[in-house]
């Protein structure tokens, strides 16, 4: 089933390591550690539980690139800062910038690379980076920086680099500084950022769905089910997005980009249905 190896590798940018990161809430801190798993977000959304100030301290080569975004987000919605005293790359990257304030230490490593799907860049991947980047206050200059590099490939932020891209961090001896809080106003996200977030947790979904059905060998029929309301709910996504452009800051390439990924979800949809379809009328 050639359609449905096609729908896999689309919707390969969900798949993760059987472990996830070691996720700690302590005090007035969350330690993530380790590779980042898709579930890591449902994880981290329990350590979170209702803690007001928090510092998220981070040491992990990256992982699933859907989960850094939403903890991002959330990190971004709270208020919080982050750090990296250690290595930060990959997801863990995209992650730390979601800090309304953003701490390194003079030895930190915070890379970043292209979005990948089994090591192949992936455009889709990038789109969903320079989206997030805009909606939390970064520009063109930073969304460049954070996908230009191959995927075999990585380059680490300097502070001369951050502040040449737009990008504000300060540079710390030690992770004892004071905390950001909800209340501490500038950066936030703007709220259709909310929905924006809940229409993608939607489509992660359904792809993990299909994604999982297809690894099962599931008969077409099923399949093509599966495919539909993947793309239905990737279809609501593009459609809010593209009519929001103005009001959540989008770039009006990423809207144009998540169309096309659309569209390659149709023509998959197409190919699975058009032989689920040839199969029920015996030509198969």
């Amino acid at each position: 089933m050639k359609a449905v190896a096609v729908l896999s590798a689309l919707l390969a940018s969900v798949a993760s390591p059987v472990l996830g990161a070691q996720i700690e809430a302590r005090n007035d801190a969350i330690h993530l550690n380790g590779q980042i798993n898709s579930n890591d977000f449902e994880v981290f959304k329990v350590k979170a539980g209702q803690m007001g100030k928090a510092a998220v301290i981070l040491d992990s080569p990256g992982g699933s690139l859907l989960a850094a975004l939403q903890i991002g987000e959330m990190i971004r919605l709270r208020g919080w800062s982050t750090y990296v005293v250690g290595e930060c790359s990959s997801a863990c990257a995209i992650i730390w910038l979601g800090g309304v304030q953003r701490y390194m230490t003079p030895t930190a490593k915070i890379g970043f690379h292209a979005a990948s799907v089994n090591g192949q860049e992936n455009g889709m991947g990038n789109a969903l980076v320079g989206a997030y980047l805009n909606r939390i206050g970064l520009g063109y200059e930073a969304v460049i920086f954070a996908t230009t590099k191959s995927p075999d490939d990585i380059t680490y932020l300097t502070p001369d680099d951050a502040k040449r891209v737009g990008i504000e961090v300060s540079v710390v001896s030690s992770i004892g500084v004071p905390q950001a809080s909800p209340s501490d106003g500038g950066g936030g996200a703007p709220p259709c950022m909310a929905e924006f977030a809940r229409l993608r947790e939607d489509v992660q979904k359904l792809g993990l769905a299909a994604k999982a059905a297809g690894q099962r060998k599931v008969n077409r029929e099923e399949m093509c089910k599966h495919i539909t309301a993947y793309s239905a709910a990737e279809l609501k996504w593009v459609k809010y997005t593209d009519a929001n452009v103005k009001t959540c800051g989008i770039p009006a390439e990423v809207a144009q980009q998540l169309k096309q990924v659309h569209s390659n979800t149709e023509q998959t949809k197409e190919k699975i249905c058009s032989l689920a379809a040839a199969r029920r009328g015996g030509d198969l």
